[in-house]
C-alpha cells in the first residue's frame, strides 16, 4: 500500500471505522438485544 509524501495513510480514520468489521458486529449484536427486549416486554 502506498502512502503519501506527508507519511499519512491513505484512508481516513471515519473511513476505517465505517469499514471495520469489529466495530459493526457488536453494534449488530447489541441493537439486536435491545429489539428483542423491547419485543418480548
Amino acid at each position: 500500500m502506498e502512502r503519501s509524501s506527508t507519511g499519512k495513510p491513505a484512508r481516513s480514520r471515519a473511513a476505517s471505522i465505517f469499514t471495520d468489521v469489529h466495530f459493526w458486529v457488536p453494534a449488530a449484536v447489541l441493537l439486536g438485544g435491545l429489539l428483542l427486549l423491547r419485543f418480548i416486554h
